[in-house]
């Protein structure tokens, strides 16, 4: 990035605490769990190609 004659550009660095790094564990470990039981009915196979097509259309941009 170039930078531009009278702007001033402000850094934050954010760290969790060791609580939030806990909570941010639980979370992940319960959206996996979500996540498994949800696809359960599908099977392994279909289950991946679910999240494949699914993460294509998050990619790609949408047209009007």
């Amino acid at each position: 990035m170039i930078p531009q004659p009278g702007v001033v550009e402000f850094r934050n660095v954010v760290e969790l605490t060791d609580r939030g790094t806990r909570v941010r564990s639980d979370a992940e470990a319960a959206r996996e769990t979500a996540e498994h039981d949800f696809l359960a009915p599908l099977g392994e196979k279909e289950a991946a190609r679910l999240v494949k097509a699914l993460q294509v259309l998050v990619r790609t941009p949408q047209e009007s």
